[in-house]
């Protein structure tokens, strides 16, 4: 409990306002964590020069402003000895250290304007052990005139006191500092790039299903029965994954929580272990843990479905009769091995083989029949099927 200055005032005078400056603000580009940035400066010189510390790096920041304050009296009829004062709270959450500072701008009370002495100082509990400090004048008519005093910062009207300070010894883990301190490791600008060279999830359950591009997370479903989600089966460029989960009716679940779709920078299957300690355990830091979830979702970017492409299908058969993916048909008679399809950038290619085709006594005819393909993607292993040399089945192999 901290009061700066606990005595009777007049509620409908005066102003009284708090900012909260936070070293993980949402507003990850924008002005509001310009502020913040030079507010953590400030505290953390404040702490450095008045108290003597060299090492804090503030997290959190509280100002709390009592501006024209007036005293619940009729011995000030004409309003014009106002105290204007203020606090601030500090917190380096990586250290367990909380600081606070009383600042006293103006001070213009006396005793006899109230009917209370003002108790000025603040009371803690620290891991059981309790401790307060009143700063000398609390209680004392003096404390109406805390402007005119030199602090222990060597200041008038400004007191700086470390009032938490230390790891506990009971093996409490401070996860928001974890969460924190695992989002400012991370590089946003490869995060971005990661997330442009992954698939973008399918937008239904469905779909997912039957695109064999993605991949099942079977321990997903085990611990939450009602949710399925799925991740990429290979990787494309970089090491990410989009991993897509979807509710009891087949939507994909786009939320500001740890159950909306987003990125993995770290592939489930071939970066297992990076996998856990980069991707998994930081989640539970910020999202299960504490309420840190929208830093989570900013360093692994939710996926909206936007960019997703379905695969689609063209067909081959016979004496070679082809119909494209762009809906054209036509009759093909080559024979030996032809690329199909190959896209832009070849992250994907079909290539077929032709034989000659024989009549029902064996022979060779003046025809052609498709007889194996191949396929393969940046991201897919190479996928091969042919007819058996009975020509009564096929063979296959990845």
């Amino acid at each position: 409990m901290f009061a700066s200055m606990w005595t009777d005032s007049d509620a409908t005078k005066g102003d009284v306002f708090y900012q909260v400056y936070n070293r993980a603000t949402q507003d990850v580009s924008g002005e509001k964590k310009a502020r913040s940035r030079h507010a953590l400066k400030l505290a953390a010189e404040d702490v450095k020069n008045y108290g003597g510390l060299s090492y804090v790096d503030p997290s959190w920041v509280m100002v709390i402003t009592w501006a024209d304050q007036l005293p619940r009296s009729s011995y000030n009829p004409s309003n014009d000895l106002p105290n204007t004062f203020q606090l601030v709270i500090i917190s380096d959450a990586s250290r367990w250290s909380t600081f606070v500072i009383f600042s006293y701008e103006k001070t213009g009370w006396d005793t006899v304007m109230t009917t209370r002495d003002s108790m000025i100082g603040y009371y803690t509990t620290q891991y059981g052990d309790k401790h307060s400090e009143a700063l000398g004048v609390s209680g004392k008519s003096i404390s109406f005139r805390m402007a005119t005093l030199k602090g222990n910062t060597g200041e008038d009207g400004r007191y700086l006191y470390r009032v938490a300070s230390g790891k506990p010894d009971n093996g409490v883990t401070n996860y928001e500092a974890k969460c924190q301190d695992w989002y400012f490791s991370q590089n946003l600008e490869y995060i971005w790039f990661q997330m442009k060279t992954t698939l973008s999830c399918p937008c239904d359950r469905r779909l997912a299903q039957y695109d064999r591009r993605w991949q099942r997370d079977l321990d997903q479903e085990r611990i939450e029965s009602q949710i399925s989600c799925y991740y990429q089966r290979n990787m494309r460029f970089t090491s990410a994954t989009q991993y897509c989960c979807y509710d009891g009716w087949g939507s994909l679940i786009i939320s500001e929580d740890g159950a909306a779709s987003h990125m993995f920078s770290y592939h489930p299957t071939f970066f297992k272990r990076m996998h856990e300690k980069y991707d998994l355990e930081p989640k539970k830091w910020c999202c299960s843990y504490t309420d840190n979830c929208f830093l989570y979702l900013v360093a692994r970017p939710i996926d909206y479905c936007s960019s997703y492409i379905p695969a689609i299908i063209g067909w081959f058969f016979g004496d070679p009769h082809i119909r494209t993916l762009d809906g054209l048909e036509f009759t093909f008679n080559g024979l030996g091995e032809y690329t199909l399809i190959e896209t832009t950038g070849k992250n994907f290619t079909l290539q077929g083989r032709t034989e000659r085709a024989l009549d029902k006594d064996g022979k060779e005819m003046q025809a052609t029949v498709f007889s194996a393909f191949a396929a393969k993607d940046a991201d897919s292993d190479r996928f091969h099927v042919q007819m058996n040399a009975n020509r009564d089945g096929k063979n296959q192999s990845v």
